[in-house]
């Protein structure tokens, strides 16, 4: 695959918003009151759904969705306000978000931390976390190449005409996600599959949250099956090529295999995401993520109001 097509597309994700237990298995819907409070923390695959449904008013800058999963979820348990539940949920979210206010993509996105909305009293709560940091550390393992890509002068280059400040800048970038395993070639396995730091922040915001909220039942939510079958092709992938596709896939599939294993470490409950084997290709009226996203009520890459619905009803299979 080209780096910049891959990197076009880590771009496109991140810029609109962005491991085994076996998946829960469904039980009785939870009597009406069982819940009294869900707290949902995560990034823009838990806060994005229909772009026309934009909560405006509460965090603008988070781009939560009126009919996100949490919020799809918390009408189905027949909670409402601010005492009964709490949609942290914030697009560009990473996981040192949880734990501090959020100043991406803008200052004070989020003035608040996630963290601090779970309180003794709550009793569920629901995480959808790592995407970002994950896609930073190959964006910036890519980004010599990027910037050096069709005859471009590589920045890293002894000949290079950029400022040797930023050129030691980016050099610094690269070291760092080497540090870690993460390379431009490698970056599906090495970011998704070893990258240790991914684990332990996921790991300890998970134990923080049973630290906090002791009796609250904890949903490990994984990410979105965007892509389906990567084999199958439509107009509609524009320039997604297979090979991109695959890239995806394995990507994701990577972040919820550390979910699972966070899931089955901290004895919580991992929720498979539903997958759609024609995914992007769908048809449009039961399409439930794009490439393009806007055609569809969404942003790229993402699920948009219909899968989130159906990510809600597999969370409430658990309950």
């Amino acid at each position: 695959m080209k780096v910049l097509s891959r990197l076009t597309i880590l771009a496109a994700s991140a810029a609109a918003a962005i491991a085994g237990v076996a998946a829960a298995p469904a039980h009785a819907q939870p009597e009406p009151g069982k819940y009294h409070k869900y707290v949902a923390v995560g990034d823009s695959f838990a806060s994005v759904g229909s772009i026309t449904q934009f909560d405006v008013l509460d965090r603008p800058l988070c781009a939560r969705s009126n009919d996100n999963y949490p919020r799809q979820l918390a009408a189905r348990l027949g909670l409402s306000g601010p005492e009964q539940f709490r949609d942290e949920s914030c697009g560009f979210a990473r996981t040192k978000d949880y734990w501090r206010p959020q100043h991406v993509p803008l200052p004070f996105t989020n003035p608040s931390t996630q963290a601090e909305a779970i309180t003794p009293d709550t009793d569920l709560v629901t995480v959808t976390l790592g995407g970002n940091p994950s896609t930073e550390d190959a964006l910036a393992a890519c980004l010599p190449a990027v910037l050096g890509f069709n005859g471009q002068p590589n920045p890293l280059s002894s000949t290079s005409s950029y400022p040797a400040g930023l050129r030691d800048s980016i050099e610094a970038m690269q070291q760092s996600s080497a540090r870690r395993g993460i390379t431009c070639g490698n970056g599906t396995a090495s970011v998704a599959h070893t990258n240790r730091d991914y684990h332990d922040e996921y790991l300890a915001i998970v134990r923080d949250i049973q630290r906090r909220a002791p009796q609250a039942q904890v949903r490990v939510v994984g990410y979105f099956d965007v892509v389906g079958d990567p084999e199958r092709t439509c107009p509609d992938l524009g320039g997604a090529t297979l090979e991109d596709r695959l890239w995806i896939k394995n990507y994701i599939n990577g972040l919820n295999d550390v979910g699972r294993q966070v899931a089955a470490e901290t004895g919580t409950i991992f929720v498979e995401p539903p997958a759609n084997p024609q995914g992007m290709c769908a048809d449009p009226d039961v399409r439930e993520a794009s490439f393009l996203g806007v055609p569809d009520n969404g942003i790229p890459f993402h699920p948009n109001g219909k899968g989130q619905a159906r990510v809600a009803e597999e969370i409430f299979k658990t309950l």
